[in-house]
């Protein structure tokens, strides 16, 4: 009796390909979004500067509560320039405006440009990248 080794004649059976790193072994599909996640928690550096993003976008949203005066109409003429104390954390600007105030309403200011930006970014980008893909003239140099 010949073996497949013998028999020139003979097919081997295929060895079934290797598993694609990250993949589940039941045959589990992952999602785009799965993957990012089981990436992104095992930086330490990544869920550190997340999760101080994350605290940033709070404090900004929630800045018109936490603020203890008007960033813009409150005037402390009697402390022009004085530095931190306990009515004002950050101390006080040369107009007599409480620093830490304005800090805080301009961090609503600064997140709100970034996150309009990157969306003008995206929705430009979008579209220029799929006009090429929508018409016979395909790329243009």
């Amino acid at each position: 009796m010949a073996t497949g080794i013998d028999d020139p004649g003979a097919i081997a059976p295929l060895a079934e390909p290797p598993e694609p790193a990250g993949q589940a072994a039941a045959g589990e599909v992952r999602s785009p979004w799965f993957e990012f996640w089981r990436k992104f928690r095992r930086q330490k550096v990544a869920l550190v500067a997340g999760a101080f993003v994350a605290a940033l976008v709070v404090v900004a949203v929630a800045a018109p509560w936490i603020v203890p005066y008007d960033a813009e109409n409150f005037f402390d003429y009697d402390k022009l320039n004085s530095p931190p104390s306990a009515a004002h954390w950050f101390g006080v600007d040369s107009l007599g405006r409480d620093i830490f105030s304005r800090i805080l309403m301009g961090a609503r200011i600064s997140l709100a440009a970034g996150f309009v930006s990157v969306a003008v970014g995206a929705v430009i980008g979008t579209l220029l990248a799929s006009r090429p893909a929508t018409t016979k003239a395909g790329p243009t140099a």
